[in-house]
């Protein structure tokens, strides 16, 4: 097993773990804003 042949293999799992990094990052900074918001509008 060489290191290339390894990081074919390795490549998508790393791709989704991204993703899915970036997607709950994202989806929390709108939440974050959401809330922000909403404190603001309601003084």
């Amino acid at each position: 097993m060489d290191s290339v042949s390894l990081i074919i293999l390795i490549r998508p799992f790393f791709q989704k773990i991204f993703s899915d990094l970036f997607y709950s990052f994202k989806t929390g900074i709108t939440l974050a804003t959401g809330v922000l918001l909403s404190m603001i509008k309601s003084k």
